[in-house]
């Protein structure tokens, strides 16, 4: 039976509203009644609460805890307002794309889902410094499939999938009873500033399977003040990062400190559930040594991005790991695997320079996101230029 599903869409904001526009204009954009959004403002000091207010819609929500918090905190928060439908997380650049809810809507009444997440469409706002700035870059593959829970979870711990590839309350689309029996398991549902990678563990771990949508459904956004820019170096603006720190020190999970990897984020995910002494990892044993040597081999692989590799080394070994340097043989094998998996997802993607179109918000690359999903393929020259300067981005 076809159902409208109640569907809330949380984002969790600080002093970003110069962006933050956008991403709500992609919100109310979208061709579905039955929707909330519901910002969550960290007591921000601009303009934020003005301008969520200046949309002047009933579907708006705005909330606000009173007083700075951690990142975490203001997800636990957010997250307190939703008991029922299906939520998702957008960050302040991000957006959703132009049908997203309703395709959404569809999939689930189609597979009766309870976690859906699709692959990756990413837009790099002009203000970005280096090559990537501008670029939108998506999957054109159709349709959607089912995938379990447990055996993802392994391949994407041990390198052998993307982490954006798991059930995940960032950009995913989850029914709120999971979250409830979650947040009733742990007593809340983040145990880790690494609110995406942990819920996507956490999620894998619950349960048995989900559904990926090959399609995009929300846009990744990176700006010049996002966090991911901050800590992965394609922003120059230290301000940020700083402030991150000292906001969000008091909730840290010690040992482990943001070093720019991404296997020591998923490391520090897993160490989380496994310090809450969660229910859910009675036959969850993580191979901790592995994920750490793969922290080592990012240093190698994305040397753009300034991974810390002291902090790493100093990580691993507080972890009781050490000597786990590649040596050239490991990190060329390594360097052949990343390619290898990245063949499929540029066999299958497109990537469009929108300045030349005059896109300057991710609001105006998500409708251009549409237009471009209707459209034949770029040419396969044009194609291979853009991905090279993608690649320079980070290489």
């Amino acid at each position: 039976m076809r159902m409208n599903h109640p569907f809330t869409i949380i984002i969790p904001t600080r002093e970003r509203a110069e962006t933050l526009q956008h991403t709500i204009r992609s919100c109310l954009a979208q061709d579905y009644d039955n929707l909330q959004i519901v910002v969550s403002d960290n007591a921000s000091a601009d303009n934020t609460r003005d301008v969520v207010l200046s949309a002047n819609d009933a579907r708006i929500q705005y909330i606000n805890p009173g007083r700075r918090v951690s990142m975490m905190e203001n997800f636990e928060f957010a997250f307190s307002h939703v008991t029922q439908g299906y939520v998702l997380s957008l960050g302040d650049d991000d957006a959703l794309t132009r049908n997203s809810v309703s395709q959404a809507n569809q999939i689930i009444n189609e597979t009766s889902t309870q976690a859906l997440i699709s692959d990756f469409s990413h837009y790099f706002w002009p203000n970005v410094n280096g090559p990537a700035a501008g670029q939108l870059i998506y999957s054109r593959k159709k349709g959607y499939e089912a995938r379990r829970c447990k055996p993802d979870l392994h391949q994407v711990l041990y390198g052998r999938r993307a982490f954006n590839h798991l059930p995940c309350v960032y950009y995913g689309y989850i029914n709120a009873k999971v979250l409830t029996r979650l947040r009733r398991m742990h007593g809340k549902l983040f145990a880790s500033n690494i609110v995406d990678l942990f819920s996507s563990v956490a999620l894998s771990l619950l349960l048995d399977d989900y559904v990926f949508s090959h399609e995009p459904l929300a846009i990744n956004g990176t700006s010049n003040r996002s966090n991911g820019a901050a800590f992965m170096q394609i922003s120059q603006d230290s301000g940020e990062k700083n402030l991150w720190f000292r906001e969000n020190s008091t909730t840290s999970l010690p040992p482990f400190q943001t070093t720019g990897s991404i296997k020591m984020m998923l490391a520090e995910a897993c160490q989380a559930m496994l310090q809450i002494n969660s229910p859910l990892c009675s036959d969850f044993q993580p191979n901790m040594r592995l994920m750490l040597e793969q922290s080592h081999l990012d240093v190698q692989l994305y040397k753009k991005s300034n991974i810390d590799a002291k902090l790493v080394e100093e990580i691993s070994a507080k972890l009781g790991f050490t000597n786990l340097k590649p040596n050239q043989l490991q990190t060329l094998m390594a360097f052949a695997g990343l390619y290898l998996n990245r063949l499929p997802k540029f066999i299958n993607s497109e990537i469009i320079d929108t300045r030349k179109l005059d896109v300057r918000n991710v609001a105006d690359a998500s409708e251009l996101l549409q237009k471009q999903l209707s459209e034949p393929a770029s040419s396969s020259f044009e194609k291979i230029s853009l991905l090279y300067h993608r690649f320079k981005a980070t290489r």
